[in-house]
Formats: structure tokens, C-alpha cells, sequence
């Protein structure tokens, strides 16, 4: 047996597709919450290079099972052994963005950008790891490899994404400014994703749907593939900006919430002296760090 047949052996290794909220999902569900109370209790010690240490750690085993991923749906073994390359599996997806995210955090030093990278994860990626995580729909199949590393990969985006705000809200960076730069950040990604959608005719005849909004291969889910068949692509578009932005600012409110209720107690009136003083600063610093608090 060759390293390809091996290779595939291990990966299509199957199991009986796994049931929302039966042993598996919950077992997932345990094992996401634990990681993120470990990250929560210890995130003062998760600074300079040991954040960047365990950034690049989960990255390096997101990128495995994608690896994985991809060499499973790619790798034809038969009389001959071929690569066909699976563009479906192509990493942009919204939930494939940790990928990009999650070395730049580690890396970039500037704290007004970083703010910025880490608030749209916190939000926007935090809560597409929560979506899957409560409404499982379409994401298991008979295939372990594929099962594990999905629940990894979406667990990673909850608990980062809970470190990343812990981190904020610590810091006091949880300004509206910040947060409207991470929406700018959405938009631009969804807008790569629609030029990829468009492009996919070039160089592919198969399914290659980014962030699911594309027209030409539409998503399976319910609502998703009404909306895209059925309403005007712009109105669409509209409606999934809100859907997700909407909930992203309602998780970046809580934020706002648990950062106040976290502030030390002051004397009566100087909250106000304090909100005046915080506001004047920000006026002075936001070229250099953009996330004083408004």
C-alpha cells in the first residue's frame, strides 16, 4: 500500500453522521465551553508572544484539518492515483476567515489595527462559530475527519472570539469607531467573496459558492436559497448584511454592558467628569490607537 492509498485509508476513516445535540455535538459543546473558560481565566497571560504562540497554534491545526479537508475531497485513488482540485472546498468561506485573521492578530503590532481585526472576530466570526455551534444543520457527514475538524474549526471561532472580547473589554477599546471598522472589514470581505462568485466561471464548471450568496450554485439552506433565487441580488445582499450585522452589534452592546459593569466604582458625579475627560482623549489619540472608548 502507497503513501496516497494510506493517506486516504486514515482520512475516510467513517462513523455514523453525528445528530444535533446527540453525544458528539454535546461532547463538542463541553470540550468549546471548557476552552474558553481555560482562555478567559488565564487571558492576562496571553500577551505579546505567548498570544501570538497560541494564535499560531490554533491556526496550525485549523490549517491541518483543512489540509485534511481538502486532500480528501481532491485525491482520486484508482488504477491511477489523481489530484482534481475540489474548488468547492476553496478557503473563503465566512467561517474560513480565522485563517487570515488569526496571523495578522498574531503579528501586526499597530493597536488601532489589531483593535479592529480582533472586535470583527469578537463579533461578526464569534457569532457565525455560535450559529453553527446551536443550529448544526448540513454540517456533519459519515466522515470523522471531516465531522472533528469542523467542530474544531467553529469551537476555535467561540472561544478566540471570547478571548478577543475579554481582551477589549480590559483594555477599554470597545468604541463605536472600532466597531464600525469591523463592519467596514465585513463589507469588504463579502465583496471579495461576490467577485470570486463571479469569477468562479473561469476556471471552474463545479460547485464554488463563497460566504453561500453566490447565484450560480445556490445554498441548501432553507431561507438562504430563497432569499437569493427569489428576491433582487441587491435587495438579498442587503438583507444578509443586516443578518449578520445586526447580531453582531447586539454581541458588541453585551460587550459595552460587561466592560461598564466591570469599571470600578466611583464617586457620584464623576462618571460624567470621567465620560467627558475619556471623550476629549479620544479626540487627541484616535489617529494613533482608534479605540478609546466614546
Amino acid at each position: 500500500m502507497g503513501f496516497a492509498e494510506l493517506l486516504m485509508k486514515v482520512l475516510s476513516i467513517e462513523i455514523e453522521t453525528p445528530q444535533a445535540y446527540g453525544w458528539f455535538h454535546l461532547s463538542f459543546w463541553g470540550l468549546t465551553v471548557l476552552a474558553t473558560a481555560i482562555l478567559l481565566e488565564k487571558r492576562k497571560a496571553f500577551t505579546g508572544k505567548r498570544l501570538t504562540a497560541l494564535l499560531m497554534s490554533v491556526w496550525g491545526v485549523l490549517v491541518l484539518f483543512e489540509i485534511c479537508k481538502v486532500t480528501l475531497y481532491s485525491l482520486q485513488i484508482g488504477e491511477e492515483t489523481t489530484w482534481r482540485y475540489a474548488w468547492h472546498t476553496f478557503p473563503f468561506q465566512f467561517c474560513d476567515l480565522p485563517f487570515y485573521l488569526l496571523p495578522a492578530i498574531a503579528f501586526i503590532k499597530k493597536d488601532a489595527v489589531r483593535d479592529v481585526l480582533e472586535m470583527f472576530f469578537a463579533c461578526y466570526v464569534f457569532f457565525a462559530g455560535l450559529v453553527v455551534y446551536f443550529y448544526p444543520l448540513n454540517v456533519f457527514c459519515a466522515s470523522l475527519i471531516l465531522d472533528v475538524g469542523t467542530m474544531v474549526h467553529h469551537g476555535a471561532q467561540i472561544a478566540l472570539g471570547m478571548l478577543f472580547a475579554a481582551r477589549l473589554i480590559g483594555k477599554q477599546r470597545l468604541s463605536y469607531r472600532t466597531f464600525g471598522a469591523a463592519v467596514g472589514i465585513f463589507v469588504g470581505v463579502t465583496a471579495i467573496a461576490i467577485v470570486l462568485n463571479g469569477l468562479a466561471p473561469l476556471f471552474t464548471e463545479g460547485d464554488f459558492n463563497m460566504f453561500y450568496i453566490g447565484r450560480r450554485t445556490p445554498c441548501k439552506v432553507g431561507i438562504v436559497e430563497w432569499g437569493v433565487t427569489t428576491l433582487p441580488y441587491g435587495v438579498f445582499l442587503l438583507l444578509y448584511f443586516i443578518a449578520m450585522s445586526l447580531p453582531s452589534f447586539g454581541i458588541f452592546s453585551l460587550y459595552r454592558l460587561a466592560a461598564r459593569k466591570l469599571r470600578e466604582p466611583q464617586a457620584p458625579g464623576a462618571e460624567e467628569s470621567a465620560e467627558a475627560a475619556e471623550s476629549a482623549g479620544s479626540e487627541k489619540t484616535a489617529g494613533s490607537d482608534g479605540g478609546t472608548e466614546e
